[in-house]
């Protein structure tokens, strides 16, 4: 499991430009908030593909939140606003997988609605 923080992130990115990954990326737009430590547990690491998580943690950072009703979404939009915790939910070929950013924005986990 990678864990990396923003700022080694953006290190990353820069030393990658010329990279496909890094290019496809970008389509994502800027980021809503920040996402501290991005970290996986074991079980969305288990029916996960690293693309996978780059383009899931893309779209929660980017305000696609994926399944969830507009109540939740807009819940979400005025975390982003306040500081509180955003939480995404979407449904993959092997199952749904659920993005969280605390609201102290240290730390944002991938996983399983079983791990919750």
């Amino acid at each position: 499991m990678t864990v990396m923080n923003q700022e080694q992130d953006q290190e990353q990115s820069k030393s990658n430009e010329q990279e496909p990954a890094q290019a496809s990326s970008k389509a994502w737009g800027e980021p809503l908030f920040s996402l501290g430590h991005v970290i996986g547990t074991v079980g969305a690491w288990g029916v996960l593909e690293p693309d996978e998580v780059l383009a899931l943690v893309n779209r929660h950072v980017g305000g696609d939140f994926g399944d969830l009703g507009e109540e939740d979404t807009a819940r979400n939009r005025d975390a982003i606003q306040c500081g509180a915790r955003v939480f995404s939910a979407y449904k993959t070929p092997r199952g749904k997988v659920w993005v969280i950013t605390e609201a102290d924005r240290a730390v944002t986990t991938i996983l399983l609605p079983s791990e919750y």
